[in-house]
């Protein structure tokens, strides 16, 4: 016959591993100041860089979308440096 835990040894069992910083006193831990100009310094260096990772965002969309309409064209493709290339003595 298997052996059956009450409820009371249940309950003194180790409850398993708890996660990091469960066993310190919150007494303990530091508070930090944070300067209201610095705050506000953040504030306003989050929006600009929402602001720009927006821009950067909407750009590399119209990219690929011009990217892909060029791929999808059925115009034939010119390689640019080899039309115009300067012969030898034209560089000298």
């Amino acid at each position: 016959m298997p052996l059956q835990n009450t409820e009371v040894e249940m309950a003194k069992q180790d409850p398993g591993p708890r996660s990091p910083g469960a066993d310190r006193n919150p007494q303990h831990q530091r508070h930090i100041e944070i300067n209201q100009a610095t705050c506000e310094d953040l504030a306003q260096d989050r929006l600009a860089w929402r602001k720009s990772a927006a821009m950067n965002e909407a750009n590399r969309i119209a990219a690929a979308k011009a990217k892909r309409a060029a791929h999808k064209s059925q115009a034939p493709h010119i390689n640019i440096a080899n039309v115009n290339a300067p012969s030898a003595s034209e560089l000298v």
